[in-house]
């Protein structure tokens, strides 16, 4: 989940690259989606456990697993989005 401030949008740069995690993780939109949301729409809960500290014009990237927050990216960090996913997508059931 790409989140951010109201004034600033969403992640554009980080957005472009959502197809190819994607196609190389989950072809078949069955383990990963992509939202985006800001900052007055979170749970107040979420922003409490911000690992980063307060939302700033820096993107922002949390990945949650069956409900449950598994990681936070601070900034558009193509790599650790892709690290993050790979250690918290759920495996397919062969």
């Amino acid at each position: 989940m790409d989140i951010h401030l109201a004034w600033c949008g969403r992640c554009d740069s980080m957005e472009q690259n959502y197809r190819s995690l994607f196609m190389r993780f989950d072809e078949d939109f069955l383990r990963m989606e992509f939202f985006s949301c800001e900052e007055s729409l979170l749970p107040e809960e979420i922003l409490a456990s911000l690992v980063h500290g307060p939302l700033t014009c820096k993107p922002r990237f949390l990945i949650f697993a069956e409900g449950e927050k598994k990681d936070e990216i601070d900034g558009a960090n193509y790599t650790a989005l892709e690290m993050a996913i790979a250690k918290h997508i759920p495996q397919m059931d062969d």
